[in-house]
């Protein structure tokens, strides 16, 4: 077993196997060991949203366990060639940000931001970078740029440096104006500012609301 969420073991079979795993195999468990493949959620092929799933970690030892029981619809093979001893991670956190690149239809030709290059962004990054996408990467930690690099960023943000931050507004607003980019907006004079946090608060805005300084007009 593996410290953490994730379970590596072998598989003890109870019943039929369904998934072409038997006795002995190597599988994995994310978070998930069960659901109750009947509910709506279920058919739909949403079980991790199944009031009834139970999780590996609460009530249990997680990671830490000898054992574990789980539906052997959780349970994933495992390639021969995976290196267990990093395995774990992949079907939790790696799992986390791999699918919605899936999910938000990532192309090659992207440019992608990875916000904050922990536990989950460097493995994004790493995703990413085998896409073939441009990645900003974006760090708190500027100890980590030369091994953010190497990991597959194409450029490495400071998020704690003013003046990189500025560099990327400008490179937006640009791409902004080249393109006609811009929020819908609804103006206000100052004078009617209760009406604007009025119309705001009643979800009447579409989409911003600008309040326009006016009182120059009413100036002797």
């Amino acid at each position: 077993m593996v410290p953490g969420h994730e379970i590596i073991g072998e598989i003890i079979a109870a019943g039929n196997a369904v998934k072409n795993v038997k006795d002995g195999d190597k599988v994995g468990l994310g978070w998930m060991s069960s659901s109750c493949m009947s509910c709506e959620q279920c058919m739909d092929g949403q079980h991790h949203l199944c009031s009834k799933s139970e999780a590996i970690i609460v009530g249990r030892n997680g990671g830490f366990s000898d054992k574990v029981r789980g539906h052997w619809s959780w349970a994933i093979p495992l390639p021969d060639a995976i290196d267990i001893s990093k395995a774990g991670a992949l079907l939790c956190g790696g799992i986390t940000v791999f699918n919605p690149i899936i999910l938000a239809g990532v192309k090659p030709t992207d440019k992608v931001a990875v916000i904050g290059i922990g536990g989950l962004g460097h493995m994004a990054l790493k995703f990413l970078k085998h896409w073939r996408c441009e990645v900003i990467a974006f760090s708190s930690n500027a100890n980590k740029k030369e091994e953010i690099l190497i990991m597959g960023a194409s450029q490495v943000i400071d998020s704690t440096a003013p003046e990189e931050l500025e560099s990327i507004t400008g490179t937006m607003l640009d791409f902004c104006v080249r393109h006609h980019i811009y929020p819908d907006v609804e103006e206000f004079p100052m004078e009617k500012v209760n009406e604007a946090i009025e119309h705001l608060e009643n979800g009447k805005a579409r989409f911003r609301i600008v309040l326009k300084n006016n009182y120059s007009q009413h100036l002797p």
